[in-house]
């Protein structure tokens, strides 16, 4: 078993709260016009995102998924996008409940090198796709941006 790093704490769990108590203020005239401005594609802020999920109001809930829609449609019509994942490294710091992953499983880590990954790839062009969602864990020192 391969000694694992420290946690990162990079999540910054006050920021968050305090970003959903301030979405619960906001008026539907506010609200409006985030949507508004969702609709736009060009991103949302971390509050703009916490007070539309603190909505409350059909008509505004159904305001929201139509500005998804066309948000959705206007960047990949009406075709599927599928990514195929490769996995280049399971180093990871954190422990999400959800994910194989965490540090807290008992397993044998490793990362691809350089010369495993490029063969990954070609076999993923040679099945057929078109986009690879790269996937790793977080660890900074076993598996740090650069990497």
């Amino acid at each position: 078993m391969i000694k694992q790093a420290q946690k990162a704490d990079f999540i910054k769990d006050e920021v968050i709260y305090n970003a959903l108590e301030a979405g619960k203020n906001k008026t539907r005239e506010e609200l409006e016009a985030i949507i508004e401005k969702g609709e736009q594609a060009k991103g949302l802020s971390l509050e703009e995102t916490a007070a539309l999920l603190q909505n409350d109001c059909p008509e505004l809930e159904d305001k929201l998924f139509k500005a998804a829609r066309k948000v959705k449609d206007t960047i990949y019509g009406t075709r599927i996008v599928m990514f195929a994942p490769l996995y280049v490294s399971d180093y990871c710091v954190n422990s999400c409940r959800y994910c194989g992953y965490k540090c807290t499983n008992r397993l044998e880590r490793r990362k691809l090198t350089d010369d495993e990954i490029r063969r990954e790839v070609e076999i993923i062009i040679n099945l057929g796709h078109k986009r690879i969602a790269l996937e790793a864990g977080e660890d900074d020192k076993n598996c740090p941006i650069d990497y």
